[in-house]
């Protein structure tokens, strides 16, 4: 078994899925190392990429041998909540184990008031549509669900991010983002434009949506800007939904 870690935290886990879902038929590189766990991800069309770094302090245990794998986001985020919504309290204990005989990622779940119980699983292949004996968790039972992974591909995504430059950094305060990107979204715009600038600030332009642009401006002497790299200015562009999810 080159990987057995049980979530500390399965909301927390969670949330990092659903930021870098970029779509239902995405695909992911998960890379398990000593210390940490790194998500890649990259839309079908190449034109979003999106990286995540979960430190081992998120898993309650944690024994892995590094190794490397392509996994389906959507379908793990689907077996981890084959309980309902207990899996994002304390009551359900989430345990990832890799390889199985047939190389594929198992996802155990048991209600904490049924381990000392024992007895049968039911549980599910990655892929393919769920039945209602699948479903069917009761008693002192726990489920598992068997997900398909791939070999990964020649060029991994972790490449790209570490050879590109950082050309511009700006940390704000939580709420005041929060509150910008509630705007973009309350104007349905689909996009975001985010523009840093040393002497202007941090422009968010909203675009795509049906009411026309969007713009809020937070200004380099704002309070709510904590701080902003000087060397110089720097733009890029997301889904709105994508950058909700990054920030909380």
């Amino acid at each position: 078994m080159s990987i057995y870690c049980r979530l500390a935290s399965p909301p927390v886990f969670l949330r990092a899925l659903h930021t870098v879902s970029v779509s239902r038929d995405g695909w992911a590189t998960v890379v398990f190392t000593d210390s940490h766990v790194v998500l890649h991800v990259e839309g079908t069309d190449e034109n979003m990429t999106a990286t995540c770094t979960l430190p081992k302090n998120l898993f309650a245990e944690y024994a892995v041998v590094e190794t490397r794998f392509a996994l389906h986001i959507p379908t793990l985020i689907d077996a981890l909540l084959m309980l309902g919504p207990s899996v994002a309290t304390a009551s359900t204990r989430a345990v990832l184990a890799y390889p199985t005989d047939d190389a594929k990622l198992l996802v155990e779940l048991t209600p904490t008031d049924r381990v000392a119980g024992g007895g049968s699983c039911g549980g599910f292949s990655g892929g393919g549509p769920l039945t209602q004996s699948d479903l069917g968790v009761g008693g002192s039972r726990m489920l598992q669900s068997l997900l398909v992974t791939r070999n990964v591909r020649d060029h991994l995504l972790d490449l790209r991010f570490s050879e590109s430059a950082l050309l511009a950094q700006v940390t704000l305060q939580g709420d005041t983002v929060r509150d910008l990107i509630a705007d973009v979204t309350a104007a349905q715009c689909a996009e975001v434009s985010i523009r840093i600038d040393p002497k202007l600030g941090v422009i968010l332009r909203g675009e795509g949506g049906p009411y026309g642009e969007v713009e809020a401006h937070v200004h380099a002497t704002s309070e709510a800007l904590l701080s902003l790299s000087r060397e110089q200015s720097a733009s890029t562009r997301v889904y709105t939904h994508h950058l909700a999810l990054a920030c909380g």
